[in-house]
């Protein structure tokens, strides 16, 4: 373990933290209709390395915590730029099932007067040990609460197609494995069409960096999409001017 993450304190003014966002897109029509909100930090410029830190020191779900509360403070700061929009934050499943959690959704749902409907937790599955039972209801208690869940990452890493029938997202994103080099690999567009026929939720394509991935995507029936190419992460401002939402430029 190093000096640094020994000495590690979640204090906002040590690690100077704030939230980038990412577009999401409805393809078909060029559109943003939701942001994912990314945590970073001034001092910590790789985020997997931020929250590896804070695994490493017990302090995964104070981190991932606070990421959440911020994200609501600063919803609650910009309701009227992100009316009507969907708002993606990450959470990992040992959040989910800790103690006060709760209470704690009923304290951050009065920080804000948007629908709780336009709040999606992404779940970060890379969590390997779940059990799985207990994690469904815990899921349920956020539904309970009206927000949404989403599934991040599927088709990478551990989830499958038990978690997915198991917990029911209401959105998955497909990990970008499925979008790169999509255009020129028959056999992934087989894939992809095949999962998005089966998946009973929206599915949500990551990892779009080119023109032509991205046309192959939408020819594939792919209907929502993210990637470097549709909108790097960035802050807020730069997607929202004098309340105008500013999308892509690529060409149809």
């Amino acid at each position: 373990m190093s000096k640094l993450e020994k000495q590690m304190s979640l204090n906002k003014n040590n690690y100077n933290f704030y939230h980038v966002v990412q577009p999401i897109f409805e393809l078909k029509q060029n559109k943003i209709i939701g942001y994912e909100f990314l945590l970073r930090s001034e001092q910590v410029h790789n985020p997997e390395r931020l929250f590896e830190m804070a695994k490493s020191t017990k302090q995964l779900i104070k981190l991932d915590k606070y990421s959440i509360e911020s994200v609501f403070r600063f919803v609650s700061e910009r309701e009227s730029d992100l009316t009507g929009l969907f708002l993606f934050i990450n959470v990992f499943p040992s959040t989910i099932l800790s103690s006060g959690m709760k209470e704690f959704l009923q304290t951050i749902l009065l920080m804000t007067n948007l629908s709780p409907q336009q709040i999606v937790f992404e779940i970060n599955e890379s969590e390997c040990e779940i059990n799985l039972p207990v994690f469904k209801n815990a899921i349920g208690q956020l539904r309970k609460n009206g927000f949404l869940v989403a599934l991040d990452d599927v088709g990478k890493g551990y989830s499958n197609m038990k978690t997915i029938l198991e917990i029911n997202p209401d959105i998955v994103k497909l990990d970008k494995y499925f979008s790169e080099g999509l255009s020129r690999t028959p056999n992934k567009q087989k894939v992809l069409k095949s999962m998005i026929q089966l998946l009973d939720s929206s599915v949500i394509l990551e990892g779009l960096e080119t023109e032509e991935d991205l046309m192959s995507a939408k020819e594939n029936g792919v209907t929502y999409g993210q990637g470097y190419f549709l909108g790097k992460p960035a802050l807020l401002n730069t997607y929202i001017k004098k309340e105008e939402v500013v999308t892509s430029d690529y060409r149809e």
